[in-house]
């Protein structure tokens, strides 16, 4: 007896690697589509729908939608996911578009259905699908422009749409009856705003004119800002690109943008830093962080600094930039290398003034910078205060001011070996630093610390592709 497919899509398994919560969502939206094919599934127009899922680069659409995608084939849906930025090669998307719907469905060669769509191809449809989006038919190669000219007539392309839909649909509902698949079939597409602008454009357009078939729900990523930049630089800068796009959607899904700390949960993961041991933080870390030190500390200096999502995604890439190039033998301090990523960042000038003067303290930031400080950020340790000396104890969850490791790294960094061995700690978070920059001296009487400025300015000649996003 066959094993019966679970449905319920919140029973399915949580998603691994899922540092942003994002399964939430994709239950969601398997709820709405779902139940939304259930609804208008005897109705008179084709039961089809289109979703625009929004989300800027960098915060894991991809993986999202590969995510998502596994529960919806063990829902027992079929599913296709088509990389349009792995198919921008191509001069027709409707040709890979087309090869990836024939090996995700496995649709064999002796198909009647599939055999009508590969005939319609073989007289120059690829051109009437070109045509839709007003690009010049000149870039059409010559055998389709010929067949084109054949079929211009407009009754013969409307003839010609007709038959590769009902082709499409009779396909689409094989799945049901032959395979016991469920429907709708769900058409993923991601990547769409890096490909170029007119690859981008005439694959919406063929969505829109050849695959409104019954049973077919499209979910199109893209960061749509982007994209409605890359239409316009296709049409003119006075060109409503966003108002354009608009045509193509029945809806548009936006992915919550995540919080500081899952967020940097999301990045460290990203990047490998996780796996980095030689990263440095004096402090604890909590649930939301995996009690990742190093996690809770660039989530907390992202919020002193007040930067955003985009900023985190270049301060992280630079952060493993620097370790894959660190050849100093000590540890990575991040208490001191985050706010300098941080600040070049923010203002490379400000940067380049404050580390000539050698003005590291926070109230020594120019005013573009201090305006965005949240100097009421705390962090929290669990660990006993240390009270002239000796340990005061029975004090846990006790909160400091941020900008106080930042203090501390900077007073150090004026020190000696000497003066250093003998300053007198007022806290365990300050011990903690303290005694691991005595222990990795090896000697040398001048810290180490004060080659971190040259090393964020040298890693900072690196762009990333967020830094053009």
């Amino acid at each position: 007896m066959t094993e019966e497919k679970n449905t319920d899509s919140k029973a399915l398994l949580e998603w691994e690697g899922d540092a942003l919560g994002r399964k939430k969502e994709g239950d969601y939206l398997t709820t709405l589509l779902t139940n939304r094919f259930e609804r208008y599934k005897n109705g008179d127009e084709p039961n089809t729908f289109v979703l625009n899922l929004h989300s800027e680069w960098g915060f894991g659409k991809t993986f999202f939608l590969k995510k998502w995608a596994e529960d919806l084939e063990k829902a027992g849906y079929p599913v296709i996911y088509f990389d349009a930025w792995q198919n921008d090669f191509c001069e027709h998307p409707l040709l890979a578009f087309l090869s990836e719907i024939k090996e995700g469905l496995k649709i064999s060669e002796k198909d009647q259905n599939w055999k009508k769509i590969g005939n319609l191809l073989e007289t120059g449809f690829i051109g009437i699908a070109s045509k839709f989006t007003g690009i010049d038919l000149d870039k059409v190669d010559t055998k389709n422009k010929g067949a084109f000219a054949k079929l211009k007539d407009f009754k013969d392309t409307q003839i010609a749409i007709e038959t590769f839909k009902k082709g499409m649909s009779s396909l689409v509902k094989n799945l049901n009856k032959k395979d016991s698949q469920k429907l709708p079939l769900f058409i993923i597409v991601d990547e769409l705003d890096r490909c170029r602008p007119d690859f981008s454009i005439e694959l919406l357009e063929n969505i829109k004119h050849l695959f409104e078939v019954d049973g077919v729900y499209f979910v199109v990523a893209t960061d749509t800002n982007q994209l409605a930049h890359s239409v316009q630089a296709l049409y003119g800068q006075n060109f409503d690109g966003r108002r354009y796009l608009q045509r193509f959607f029945d809806q548009e899904f936006s992915l919550p943008k995540p919080d500081n700390k899952s967020f940097a949960n999301f990045l460290f993961e990203t990047h490998k830093l996780r796996e980095e041991f030689r990263l440095f933080s004096p402090i604890s870390g909590s649930e939301k962080t995996k009690n990742d030190p190093n996690v809770e500390l660039f989530a907390l200096c992202s919020k002193f600094f007040g930067i955003g999502l985009r900023e985190q995604i270049q301060c992280c890439q630079m952060l493993e930039n620097l370790t894959l190039t660190w050849e100093l033998s000590s540890s990575i301090h991040l208490g001191f290398l985050l706010p300098l990523i941080i600040l070049f960042k923010k203002d490379q000038e400000a940067f380049a003034g404050l580390i000539q003067t050698d003005q590291l303290f926070v109230r020594s930031y120019p005013k573009n910078i201090l305006d965005e400080v949240d100097d009421s950020v705390l962090f929290v340790t669990e660990e006993y205060v240390i009270s002239q000396g000796s340990k005061s104890g029975g004090h846990p969850n006790i909160s400091f001011p941020l900008k106080n490791i930042f203090s501390y790294y900077y007073h150090f960094k004026g020190l000696n070996l000497t003066k250093l061995k003998k300053h007198t700690a007022k806290n365990l978070v300050e011990t903690k630093i303290q005694e691991r920059l005595v222990e990795e001296q090896h000697g040398a009487n001048n810290l180490f610390l004060s080659k971190y400025p040259e090393l964020v300015r040298q890693a900072g000649y690196l762009k990333n592709g967020s830094d053009y996003a």
